[in-house]
């Protein structure tokens, strides 16, 4: 027999090493091969039938943790480990070591807050430009590296912004995610604010009326004192005023909703006011925004300023009929100090006007003693006489036509305010006197209708006092002309429904029927008269002087004679 040292050779080739795996990788889990006795002293764990190939005290070794100077790690195949490899800590080969994973500091990474860059740890990383604070989540060392095609050589950029939460920037080399803003930075017009995120549209805008950035309170600051009502907005969102050295600035104007401003420094985007500021003739008063033309003119008949009450407030009360425009244009009266005689802004006692108080106020008329309660002081400012004269509150039908409803039937009818409305109109009317709102008489008459209060031929006496009540007034009928006198002289309106005779007629046939209003009263050469509102007037029975009862007792403005009186006392 010959020994054969090529198939001898061949042979140990097919057989598996007993001590090759030994400090190898474990058989399809994580781990290391070593003796049981090694992985205990690591405070590993030992796993069975994951190192076939090597004795019976070498197995699957596991969880082996390492620590490098207080930074925990595991001991694992350096070709598994994505942090750092620390050697000397675990056992094994070379290529088992210490994996101390990398721990990314907060931040860094990120985008900047309100300044186009991105966030470094300035003890790792250089920045090519001068870096910025308070722009980066993260530890101090964390710090924004602004953007820029090449480095910025403004001393500058990088400085807050002026009287708002934000960083200047160079816009020719950085960009900004919000809108920079002009003027508060120094340095060039490259050089601008960009104002730190907010979630509110409205930050950056101008001011209303005054000189001036809207700013967010709760992450901005003003180096001079913010004003409210001229940003839109959330009450956070505030007027920061332009720098100025008189201190009238941005104070409320005298009688008028509205901010004093330097006319030198400032623009109004309404017509400044005189008279309302305190200081030089350059410090006026700048409105409210308002689209009416005819707020900030003078009022009719009384001292004051015409006002819209929907943006603005008065100190006195308000005073309706003194102010052309709509309800909302209304009187607010002069005073050196706010009125404390009650009494101002009534209605006058027996004549169609308003009462004043003669120390602050004066009336085109010439005003009449005994018509108001209160001192001398408080006299009746009676309005104009003349006709054509149509108050504030006044209504004409014929403007409203607007179809509400049809009336079935052979020839079915659209009906209007104009076609039969005066009844609503009147009470429209007097629900503006009494309570300052204005009702529309589609309003009213759309109400009536799906109500079941209208049936096609105009609307009766209890269907003006439901809908007055709905509305909070109370309409109480009478039949009595000394009643309806008292009334008028107390000031309350009353709704009259007038008929086809005598001398003076709102029909056009014997049978039909129509509603005015009465509102106020007065004397004249002895004989009791009322001012009569008529609702399809024209330039005609408006705010004229007409008579109910004649010298012989007689009726001369007509009635229709209704069982409940032709007359709606309307209170509140």
């Amino acid at each position: 027999m010959h020994f054969n040292p090529k198939l001898f050779l061949a042979f140990l080739a097919t057989v598996p090493s007993a001590f090759a795996a030994l400090n190898g990788k474990c058989d399809g889990v994580s781990g290391i091969c070593i003796n049981t006795s090694t992985c205990q002293s690591y405070g590993g764990q030992s796993i069975s039938g994951k190192c076939p190939s090597d004795p019976n005290d070498v197995k699957c070794c596991q969880t082996i943790t390492c620590n490098s100077n207080g930074r925990s790690g595991t001991c694992m195949f350096t070709d598994q480990c994505d942090g750092e490899k620390v050697s000397g800590l675990c056992p094994g080969g070379n290529d088992f070591k210490c994996c101390i994973k990398s721990q990314k500091t907060e931040g860094v990474g990120e985008r900047c807050n309100g300044v186009a860059g991105t966030c470094i740890d300035v003890n790792t990383t250089t920045c090519p430009t001068q870096t910025v604070t308070g722009k980066c989540p993260g530890p101090n060392n964390v710090r924004c590296c602004p953007d820029s095609t090449t480095p910025a050589t403004d001393p500058n950029v990088g400085k807050p912004c002026n009287g708002v939460a934000g960083t200047c920037i160079d816009v020719n080399t950085s960009t900004c995610p919000n809108q920079t803003l002009t003027g508060k930075c120094p340095g060039g017009n490259n050089i601008r604010c960009c104002p730190d995120s907010t979630t509110d549209p409205n930050v950056g805008k101008p001011c209303n009326g005054v000189a001036g950035t809207c700013i967010d309170v709760n992450t901005s600051t003003c180096p001079n004192q913010t004003l409210t009502g001229k940003c839109p907005g959330g009450n956070n969102i505030r007027c920061c005023p332009d720098s100025t050295t008189d201190p009238n600035v941005g104070k409320p104007c005298n009688g008028v909703a509205g901010t004093c401003i330097d006319v030198n420094t400032s623009t109004c985007p309404n017509q400044t006011l005189t008279g309302k500021c305190p200081g030089g003739n350059n410090i006026r008063c700048c409105p409210d925004s308002t689209t009416d033309p005819n707020v900030g003119k003078p009022c009719n008949g009384v001292a004051g300023t015409c006002i819209d009450v929907n943006t603005s407030t008065c100190p006195n009360q308000t005073l309706t009929g003194k102010c052309p425009g709509g309800n909302n244009i209304r009187c607010c009266p002069d005073s050196t100090t706010p009125s404390t005689d009650p009494n101002v802004g009534k209605p006058c006692n027996g004549v169609a006007g308003t009462c004043i108080d003669v120390n602050t106020s004066t009336c085109p008329n010439q005003t009449l003693t005994g018509k108001c309660p209160g001192g001398n002081n408080i006299r009746c400012c009676p309005d104009s006489n003349s006709n054509g004269n149509r108050p504030g509150w006044y209504i004409n039908q014929n403007d409203h036509t607007e179809v509400i409803c049809t009336i079935p039937g052979s020839s079915p009818e659209n009906k209007t305010v104009k076609s039969s409305g005066c009844g609503i109109s009147c009470l429209s009317m007097a629900i503006n006197i009494l309570r300052g709102v204005y009702v529309t008489p589609e309003t009213l008459f759309r109400e009536g209708y799906n109500a079941g209060q209208y049936w096609g031929d105009g609307f009766s006496h209890d269907a003006l006092s439901y809908l007055g009540g709905n509305h909070g007034v109370n309409i109480s009928w009478t039949g009595n002309l000394d009643t309806v006198y008292s009334a008028l002289q107390q000031g309350k309106p009353v709704i009259f429904h007038t008929g086809f005779e005598n001398t003076y007629h709102f029909t056009s046939t014997k049978d039909g029927g129509h509603y005015i209003l009465l509102y106020g009263s007065n004397t004249v050469n002895g004989i009791q008269k009322v001012y009569v509102f008529d609702p399809n007037g024209g330039n005609n029975h408006i705010n004229e002087l007409m008579t109910l009862r004649s010298a012989n007792g007689g009726i001369e403005v007509a009635k229709r004679g209704r069982a409940d009186g032709d007359f709606g006392i309307v209170s509140n």
